[in-house]
């Protein structure tokens, strides 16, 4: 498969900053996004979570989406403020849905696979409607990922439109990508819905996904994780005909 150059769009972090900007896969080339820190919010405010939208595309046979983050600890600093260690929850992408909201929760109908930020650990569910999630579905493929902390890595989501189904993948970039993408990606996570693994939510008769909301955006988020960073934001269309 062969991935296309990124499309322009807007870049929402933390839910408050937004930039205009061009990103490639990987964040190759010198027109990488580089955001300030996703907790550089109004003073007294408080979120648990952060999330950072990327518009989806219409594709031809389907979309990744990727980002490098970093989540400070002892043992490494990262970027320029002084922030408590990382935490402990998911580094997390809403696959082929819209907002992911309250006030419109059939938008937010995604694939949600994520990597544990402190073991690496990979697990895939399913939301239909926002928040009704599935438990953790049975991978076909998975593999142990590395740690979040003290460290840039790269990670990378991929929904892929097939004639009977929709397979989801997610790699980690494990390289050094302190000053720039090491592209030293590793598959951590791999799932195919042909329509019979979702069950147990309102909304699973939707999957597989095949149309996308209006709405249509890809949204990374990251919950419970002060020192969080990230940097190189990207989304690719996956032409698979060639």
């Amino acid at each position: 498969m062969a991935l296309v150059e990124a499309q322009r769009g807007e870049v929402v972090v933390g839910r408050h900053q937004s930039h205009q900007g061009r990103a490639r896969l990987g964040g190759q080339g010198g027109d990488g996004l580089d955001e300030r820190p996703a907790d550089a919010r109004p003073d007294g405010e408080r979120i648990d979570g952060d999330e950072l939208a990327v518009p989806s595309v219409q594709d031809v046979g389907g979309q990744a989406c990727a980002l490098a983050v970093g989540l400070r600890d002892e043992r490494r600093q990262l970027g320029r403020a002084q922030r408590a260690p990382g935490g402990d929850d998911d580094v997390a992408a809403k696959l082929l849905g819209g907002r992911h909201t309250d006030s419109a929760p059939y938008d937010g109908c995604v694939y949600d696979p994520a990597i544990q930020t402190n073991n690496g650990q990979p697990r895939l569910r399913a939301e239909c409607p926002h928040p009704d999630y599935t438990g953790n579905l049975d991978l076909d493929f998975s593999k142990q990922g590395i740690s979040y902390h003290g460290k840039w890595v790269g990670t990378m989501a991929a929904a892929i439109q097939e004639q009977n189904g929709v397979r989801i993948q997610l790699f980690q970039d494990q390289g050094d990508n302190e000053v720039r993408p090491a592209n030293q990606w590793v598959k951590v996570l791999e799932f195919f819905d042909d329509g019979t693994k979702v069950s147990g939510i309102e909304g699973a008769d939707r999957f597989p996904i095949r149309e996308l909301p209006a709405s249509a955006q890809n949204t990374w988020r990251i919950d419970e994780s002060p020192g969080l960073q990230e940097k190189w934001l990207a989304i690719a269309e996956i032409d698979v005909s060639q």
